[in-house]
């Protein structure tokens, strides 16, 4: 009886100790977004994050727009192309680009980035979002000029 008791101990432990998670760790994304404009703090309130694949040419897309101020006047949206994965990307060229609005409701002037205007780093990608960090220089249509330097962004698809 005894080696029988010893014999469920050491199975149990056996078991027991091979028990180790099985769950694949989620990697969960804050939805965040700062920079610093022209010397001013720009905190988002809202960020979205969305990418889809055009069926017919494969070129996927992805749009992050991020919002401030008490009625989302403020904008800062980047469109990007054919991402491939981590790594440095222009901005203002190879159809990628960003865009800063003071004050949407107010319909003030977009500066947009020229053909050459900054870049944007992603750090990190995945199916449940992404992260990384950018500067750029963008033009409005009086060439007046924003410097957007600094940024960090995360968030969700």
């Amino acid at each position: 009886m005894q080696h029988v008791k010893i014999s469920i101990l050491l199975l149990m432990i056996i078991f027991f100790g091979s028990c180790g998670s099985t769950e694949d760790e989620i990697i969960s994304f804050d939805n965040i977004l700062t920079a610093e404009i022209d010397g001013k703090l720009f905190t988002a309130d809202e960020v979205i994050l969305v990418q889809n694949t055009d069926p017919q040419s494969g070129v996927k897309v992805i749009v992050i727009t991020a919002s401030a101020g008490a009625s989302s006047e403020e904008v800062m949206s980047f469109n990007l192309f054919n991402i491939g994965g981590t790594g440095t990307y222009p901005l203002g060229s190879n159809s990628n680009w960003a865009s800063y609005t003071e004050d949407v409701l107010k319909t003030s002037e977009i500066f947009i980035t020229p053909t050459s205007g900054g870049e944007i780093t992603i750090t990190e990608i995945n199916d449940e979002g992404m992260k990384g960090t950018f500067e750029f220089e963008a033009y409005g249509s009086s060439e007046n000029e924003v410097f957007v330097e600094e940024g960090k962004f995360e968030a969700s698809f």
